[in-house]
Formats: structure tokens, C-alpha cells, sequence
């Protein structure tokens, strides 16, 4: 029996399949092409969304809190000042302000719009610590929560058909998770913030005077008695007269403020952030036909050829406007969730400008002063409570979370599009 001689072409190497054969080599090969193509796109997807360091972190959240800061302060200056105007216990005799607008009117014929930026120096570093901290907190807290809830989840990827591993997957958190970690961060910020918002609230409260040089009867106790030059003479009068100690005056309320807050701004903003993301996905789904993955390939019946199905959306993924307005209901969160808590930390902290006990508890200016500077969190509640009802405990709140929406918008948009470039 004689065997079939090779061609030509089998000598030099190569083989000649038969014709029906060749379809499906074809197709295998354009499967694994696909495979390898799918698989470098994650690959390279994931090279462009790897957070780097803690150091990243820092700058990326220090950027955000300056911006952040630049539009909000004028707002924040009247939420201040409309939280510690004096009270008044006559009848006939309102607070300072009647509202957000008639201070923001004032406050611009007295001082001037520049007049609305007083004091920010310290709490533009203050911004700079408050967000660098809380987005480097929360980072460091989600590898905390992730590795004592699930250390077994984490898994590795290869990034090609060699089976290199480039990267580990970590494990999602749940938003309940996220939120937690929001708490956690905020608790930990609000070390350093308490002493940068004493600062910056007696100096934004200073303008009261200019404002309202002649208060109603009765009144005269409550009217600011220690005048600053700045931010160091403030520093120095509070180590001189109430030791390092000084400088927390209020912390209560600002740990409630950052810790219950950071777990609403963080929480809020990683629910429709993830809102969005899953709408993006279903839409990459409806389009392929198939789930979205970062490395199947399926068939593709319409143009008769195996193509890879559309790699998983992830946060780095959404457009500008939509990180802005998940940011921007984040905001909204954080200040409304304990408002009240930062209305009583401002009027601690602002005591000796602005005296929080009423006009009957003494008649003399400096002992007004110092029965307001010995009185603590809840005693200062219970009487601005007792003076105004709920509504001195809200009072502000509409401007404050009005304000907070475009700040909160520029200050995650800035953070994300930065931290999607840096790569040290």
C-alpha cells in the first residue's frame, strides 16, 4: 500500500490543511486572537484604574479639599455666623439675621465680599489635612474591613494566555461596608480638624460686631469681648489662656459631625456611584449579548465571527458629571445627617466672640465669657434649645446643604480625575 508523498510545502515546514479544515483553524485562531485581545484590554484597564500609594492619596485628597474650599468658604462664613448670633430671650427682639440672605446682604455693605474669606487661611490647610486625611483614612480602612471580613475573596487574574499574574483583585465591600469605613475615617480627621475649625470660627464670628454695632436691650453680654489680629494670634491666645486642651473645645461635635457624616458621604456617594456603574454595564450587556466580562469571548451569530464581550464598568469608568453628582448628593448627606452636633461645636468653640449664655445669666461681658467657656456639649444644646426650639438646632442648615452640593461636586471629581493620572 503506498503512502501519500508530502507536498512541497510540507518539506519546507509548513502544512497544507484540507479545505475543511481550514474554516475552523481560522476560527480557533480568531478566538484565541479575541482571547488575547480581551485580556490585554483588562490588562491595560487595569494598569489605568490601580490606585498607586498612600502618598497619591494625599496629594489627589489635598487638591480636592483646596478647591473644595474655595467655593464653599463664603457660604460656610454666613452658616457660621447665622449658628453663634447672639440669643435673645426679649420678645420683641429677633436674632441678628433673619435669614441666609439678609446676612449674606449685610455682611457684603460691612465688610465687602472679601470680607466673606475672613480667617481662610487656616482652614484652607485645614481643608487640605481634613480631605488628604479622610480619603487616605478610607482607603487604608476598606484594606482594614476587607482583610478581617473576607481575606479568602481576594483572587488573582492573568493578564495573558502565559498566565502572568500582574495584580490581585480585591474583593468589593458591601455599601453598609463602605459606609463604616466613612465612619472610622471621619473619626480619625476629626483629631485634626477640631483645632483648624476653633480657629476659623472665631475669626469668621468676629464680623458680628461691624454688622450689628448696636444689638436689642438686654443683648449687650452677648456681643463679641476678644478681638483677633489672625490665625497665630489666636493660637497663642488659646495656649496662653487654656493650654493645648484649648484647642478641642467642641471636639464632641465635631466627632459626631465627621464620624456620622464621613459614613453618610462616603456611603451616599459610593450607592450611586455603583447606581451609575450598573447602568453602564446593563447598557455594554444589551449591546454585546452577552454578560460583561473582562476575557469570554462568544459568538457573534450577526457577523459570523467570535468577538470578546465588553470588559466590566468599574467606578474609573463614569464620566465627569456623574462622579460630580454622586459628589454632590454625598454632600448633601454629610451636612444634613448631624447638623445640630455642628451648631453646638460652632458655639463652644466661639464662646469668648460670641458668648452662648443668654442676656439674664450675667451682667457683666467677661463673666458672661467665662460662664459660657465652662459649659459643655450638652448644656449648650439644651439651652439653645431652650431659647430657639428645634429651629436654633437647624439653624443654617439650608444654606449649609445648599453650599455643600457644588462643593462636595468639585471635591470628588477633583480627587477621582486626579488619582486616575498620578501613578507614583
Amino acid at each position: 500500500m503506498s503512502l501519500p508523498q508530502p507536498s512541497s510545502a510540507s518539506a519546507s515546514g509548513s502544512t497544507t490543511l484540507p479545505s475543511s479544515v481550514a474554516p475552523a483553524a481560522a476560527a480557533a485562531a480568531a478566538v484565541s486572537v479575541s482571547a488575547s485581545a480581551a485580556a490585554a484590554a483588562a490588562a491595560s484597564a487595569d494598569i489605568k484604574i490601580k490606585k498607586a500609594s498612600g502618598l497619591a492619596d494625599l496629594v489627589c485628597g489635598s487638591v480636592a479639599g483646596v478647591s473644595g474650599k474655595l467655593v464653599e468658604y463664603p457660604f460656610d462664613t454666613i452658616k457660621v455666623r447665622l449658628q453663634t448670633q447672639p440669643l435673645i430671650a426679649s420678645a420683641s427682639s429677633g436674632p441678628i439675621f433673619s435669614g441666609p440672605l439678609d446676612c449674606f446682604v449685610r455682611s457684603l455693605r460691612s465688610e465687602g465680599f472679601f470680607g466673606l474669606y475672613r480667617g481662610l487661611s487656616a482652614p484652607l490647610v485645614g481643608s487640605m489635612i481634613e480631605n488628604s486625611g479622610l480619603f487616605l483614612a478610607y482607603n487604608q480602612v476598606q484594606t482594614l474591613v476587607r482583610a478581617l471580613s473576607s481575606p479568602e475573596r481576594i483572587s488573582y487574574e492573568p493578564q495573558s494566555q502565559s498566565g502572568v499574574v500582574a495584580s490581585a483583585q480585591q474583593a468589593p465591600l458591601t455599601i453598609p461596608q463602605l459606609a463604616l469605613c466613612g465612619v472610622l475615617s471621619g473619626a480619625i480627621v476629626s483629631l485634626i480638624l477640631t483645632p483648624v475649625e476653633l480657629i476659623k470660627c472665631k475669626l469668621q464670628v468676629q464680623g458680628l460686631a461691624r454688622i450689628d454695632p448696636a444689638p436689642p436691650p438686654g443683648a449687650a453680654a452677648q456681643r463679641p469681648q476678644q478681638q483677633y489680629r489672625g490665625a497665630w494670634h489666636i493660637i497663642s491666645h488659646t495656649v496662653r489662656t487654656h493650654g493645648l486642651a484649648g484647642f478641642y473645645r467642641g471636639h464632641l461635635g465635631t466627632l459626631l459631625r465627621e464620624a456620622g457624616g464621613g459614613g453618610a458621604w462616603f456611603g451616599v456617594y459610593e450607592l450611586v456611584c455603583k447606581h451609575f456603574v450598573d447602568r453602564l454595564n446593563a447598557s455594554r450587556v444589551a449591546k454585546a449579548g452577552a454578560p460583561a466580562t473582562s476575557a469570554t469571548v462568544v459568538p457573534d451569530a450577526r457577523l459570523n465571527r467570535h468577538q470578546p464581550a465588553p470588559r466590566v464598568a468599574t467606578k474609573e469608568d463614569l464620566p465627569i458629571w456623574q462622579l460630580m453628582a454622586a459628589g454632590a448628593l454625598a454632600g448633601m448627606a454629610f451636612n444634613f445627617s448631624l447638623y445640630p452636633a455642628d451648631v453646638i461645636k460652632s458655639r463652644m468653640q466661639t464662646a469668648d466672640v460670641d458668648v452662648v449664655a443668654g442676656p439674664s445669666s450675667s451682667s457683666s461681658p467677661s463673666a458672661a465669657a467665662a460662664s459660657g467657656g465652662r459649659k459643655g456639649f450638652v448644656q449648650v444644646g439644651r439651652e439653645l434649645y431652650a431659647a430657639q426650639g428645634i429651629r436654633g438646632l437647624y439653624r443654617g442648615c439650608g444654606i449649609t446643604v445648599a453650599r455643600s452640593a457644588p462643593t462636595s461636586a468639585v471635591i470628588f471629581a477633583t480627587y477621582e480625575t486626579l488619582s486616575r493620572h498620578i501613578t507614583f
